[in-house]
């Protein structure tokens, strides 16, 4: 009952920041602020209201989004599943990181910084970016490392299931299907990432590109922190099958999961930072009085 209740809170309390979020301009002023800090870019004088809107929908989306993840899990609570100790990380967490990847994909698949009427000067790259134009090497390969510890972790544990060396094989099947969602995310992320950075973007200055491209990004790093997290999270339900007995349930694996995922927002930005060097080697040309 607590945990429905800390459930039914977290709903409710999203749904109305949602609800709030859309209503207020102010919501997006605010966010537009700390995104261009942390990217350390200016903002575009004939963008302003766009950027603004931007953030207020993404903004008012986190937060439904979180309100959903939160109601759906609360409905998830009332079946057998509920039953289980491990309840909050085996699918309260996978369920939220799911809806997150969703809608920052289709935000990100949907949203326009700016079109330039007909007849305006555009601006465009020679060539089509890639995910190594966004991400450095850290970032990428620790997605595929956390997702090969999900599979290893999967895999014994349905190795362990079907030999019956598990104390617990509800727990055992839990950690069996979200290693499962945590490798089926790594495969989709790919053609998720080539879906966002094939889009096209329609800008009228460099400084609108370089704006684009600060959303790019922030789409990008959020949609590998869900699946971080979601690999994260099925290596410590393995381990968790691996200490648990008939009697107890190693409860303190989802504290070392917790901590685990506290360094990927700085792995992964999602809410503004600097775009790499490689992607504006000579800098961004800023008109004089072209900002706001």
């Amino acid at each position: 009952m607590g945990f429905g209740a800390l459930l039914a809170l977290i709903a409710a309390g999203f749904a109305i920041a949602a609800v709030v979020g859309a209503r207020s301009p102010a919501g997006g002023q605010r966010s537009l602020a700390r995104f261009a800090e942390r990217a350390g870019l200016p903002v575009p004088m004939t963008s302003v209201r766009a950027l603004e809107d931007s953030m207020r929908r993404r903004r008012t989306t986190e937060s439904a989004a979180i309100a959903g993840a939160a109601g759906l899990s609360g409905v998830l609570l009332l079946t057998p599943l509920g039953l289980s100790p491990m309840f909050p990380l085996a699918v309260f967490l996978p369920v939220l990181l799911v809806t997150t990847l969703v809608t920052t994909t289709s935000a990100a698949l949907h949203e326009r910084l700016s079109a330039p009427s007909l007849g305006m000067p555009r601006v465009a790259r020679s060539r089509r970016t890639t995910v190594r134009d966004y991400l450095a090497a850290v970032p990428r390969t620790l997605t595929w490392v956390l997702a090969a510890g999900a599979a290893v972790g999967g895999v014994w544990v349905l190795w362990e299931l079907v030999r019956g060396g598990v104390a617990r094989p509800s727990l055992a099947a839990l950690a069996i299907v979200v290693a499962a969602l945590a490798l089926v995310t790594s495969i989709v992320l790919p053609l998720l990432e080539g879906r966002i950075l094939a889009r096209p973007q329609p800008v009228g200055s460099e400084l609108e590109l370089a704006w684009d491209d600060a959303l790019r990004l922030a789409a990008l790093n959020g949609c590998r922190q869900s699946a971080a997290i979601l690999s994260i999270a099925a290596v410590a339900l393995a381990v968790a099958v691996a200490f648990s007995g008939d009697d107890n349930v190693a409860g303190w694996c989802f504290t070392i999961s917790v901590m685990a995922q506290l360094p990927l927002s700085a792995v992964y930005p999602a809410a503004g930072a600097f775009l790499p060097h490689r992607l504006y080697p000579h800098g961004i040309h800023v008109p004089v009085g072209s900002t706001a």
